[in-house]
């Protein structure tokens, strides 16, 4: 059983405090986005296109390796730096963010991204979903007209349904836009994820919480509800292997030959103890998302797909690559032409999203 973990009561003011400071001094980027919604099926996913990220120039390659940017004794006296959250983690912003607030959830000692989480990772998690919502639950009530938000709904189709809570997703393994080998979960305040949404667009509302549609999806994906973080953790562990057996159904052979070289973690639960399990890689690539209400997995076979181009006389062949985000039911074009095709051939993005996962039968 996980014991519990405290948190700060104003962790919303204590994260918007940071990342406002942070941002005035320059140690943080906010990226402003163009936002569009697409249908894939009758799902809406977001599609959002940063001109000023895309044009950033590149830094010069280096001969050195990266440093760590979740070292703990780096990153605690950092200007980024939010809050320890119990023994074992701490609280980050993100340094270039798409969404405001964007802050991440460390382990304060190196872990592999890579590995099957832990349970004080998911413990660690869900107390941050909890102690968000409640603070910025007990605000909203404090502040807002019922019956203003009942015009606001009847207004804005896009009116924020879960805006006082968080998107928490992680990627991991190769395929799954994983950047950082040093282990980290990411965390978007849901009410930041509406901005640019209004009553011009068609109704959007964060995929991992609407579980009705998660078969209607291209790509397979496995969700449960969840209400605890020892709940949480074992729906996390289900998902995983659920994940996994789709993976081997698909390639039609034994995980254990068609993907690595080294040990992983096994699969069936039986004579098998925590510390193996934890202690060595996962068997796939995925990506895991998390609300208060539920938890999702989706396996990937690849990171990116390339975009077929209508235009014949186009030579640059246009590639999109997506990270747990697209279990919110958000993704971020990295150019234009990227931005684009997807606007003006919608369907497109159906195709590409059946490529990067394990594709319905």
């Amino acid at each position: 059983m996980s014991s519990c973990i405290a948190t700060p009561s104003h962790l919303p003011d204590l994260v918007r405090g940071t990342f406002n400071r942070a941002r005035s001094s320059g140690d943080l980027s906010c990226y402003p986005t163009k936002v569009a919604v697409l249908n894939v099926g009758t799902v809406p996913f977001q599609l959002r296109f940063a001109p000023s990220l895309a044009n950033k120039p590149k830094a010069p390659g280096s001969q050195h390796s990266p440093s760590d940017p979740f070292c703990y004794t780096t990153a605690s006296a950092s200007p980024l730096f939010v809050t320890d959250i119990g023994p074992a983690h701490f609280l980050v912003l993100n340094k270039f963010a798409i969404v405001p607030e964007h802050f991440i959830l460390a382990t304060k000692a190196f872990r592999q991204q890579t590995h099957v989480l832990e349970p004080a990772d998911i413990a660690a998690a869900w107390a941050c979903i909890t102690a968000y919502e409640a603070a910025n639950s007990q605000a909203n009530a404090e502040k807002n007209d019922p019956r203003q938000e009942e015009m606001d709904a009847t207004y804005n189709p896009n009116y924020k349904q879960d805006q006082n809570g968080l998107f928490v997703f992680f990627n991991s393994g190769p395929e799954s836009g994983a950047s950082q080998p040093h282990r980290h979960i990411q965390m978007l305040p849901i009410a930041a994820m509406y901005r640019g949404l209004d009553s011009s667009h068609p109704r959007w509302n964060v995929l991992a919480s609407t579980q009705s549609v998660h078969n209607t999806l291209p790509f397979t994906c496995f969700s449960e509800s969840i209400s605890s973080p020892d709940g949480a953790y074992a729906s996390y562990l289900r998902l995983y292997r659920r994940a996994c057996d789709a993976v081997r159904a698909h390639k039609g052979q034994s995980l254990d030959s068609f993907m690595y070289d080294t040990p992983r973690a096994p699969l069936e639960q039986t004579n098998v103890n925590q510390e193996t399990l934890t202690a060595l890689p996962a068997r796939i690539s995925y990506n895991m998302a998390m609300t208060s209400r539920s938890i999702i997995l989706c396996p990937r076979l690849a990171e990116s797909a390339t975009l077929p181009m209508a235009d014949s006389r186009n030579a640059h062949a246009v590639s999109a690559a997506f990270n747990g985000t697209l279990l919110a039911g958000t993704l971020l074009a990295k150019t234009e032409a990227e931005w684009n095709t997807l606007r003006s051939s919608p369907s497109l993005l159906g195709q590409i999203l059946a490529e990067i996962g394990v594709p319905k039968k």
